[in-house]
């Protein structure tokens, strides 16, 4: 027989779990089953059976979704615009994690909702000013963003603007929108 054999082998996903259900025997080295409720145990094992309930507070690209919907129970907020305060109280208690992004305000009252079951707030966009860090931290809440994610997109956007406005593209647009462009000319939107 291996010498591991009948050890539960735990994954990252696992620790988490076990971290936000505070299963001390399954994640302090020593601890042993004696540190375990039954109810602790029954609990952990019944998690790693459901799927984590995830609430995204705004559509994001299909592939996301659907990926998304691979692993988790999904929800989506139906209405693609910024949850109120009172939604996202509501949310805290329903969900395991929520994805929310720069246009939901998540502060102390909404992270202080009693019987809240809400362990990671992986928010979708790079700042988390929209987010109070101290309240999340006091509620044993995880904070993540996505720092990187919109840097070649601002790159993008800032040549774009840059190109358009010398060559005065968003002007040009317009007079074609109006029916005013008559057709090419040599010194059409050069210079001045």
């Amino acid at each position: 027989a291996r010498p591991d054999a009948g050890r539960i082998t735990l994954s990252a996903l696992d620790l988490i779990v076990a971290r936000a259900i505070r299963c001390t025997c399954l994640i302090e080295p020593g601890a042993g089953r004696a540190g375990c409720s039954v109810a602790q145990r029954n609990k952990y094992m019944e998690s790693l059976v459901a799927r984590p309930k995830l609430l995204l507070t705004r559509n994001v690209p299909q592939a996301a979704e659907d990926r998304l919907a691979a692993s988790y129970d999904l929800t989506i907020n139906p209405n693609d615009r910024p949850m109120t305060a009172a939604e996202l109280v509501q949310a805290m208690p329903l969900y395991d994690a929520i994805c929310p992004n720069p246009s939901d305000r998540i502060d102390a009252a909404i992270l202080a909702t009693p019987g809240s079951k809400v362990r990671i707030l992986a928010n979708y966009g790079a700042g988390v000013e929209h987010i109070d860090l101290a309240a999340a931290k006091a509620a044993g809440i995880v904070v993540t963003n996505t720092p990187g994610a919109v840097t070649e997109p601002t790159a993008d956007l800032a040549m774009m603007l840059m190109l358009m406005a010398s060559r005065r593209a968003s002007e040009g647009e317009r007079q074609l929108r109006a029916g005013e462009w008559t057709g090419w000319r040599p010194r059409h939107m050069v210079g001045q």
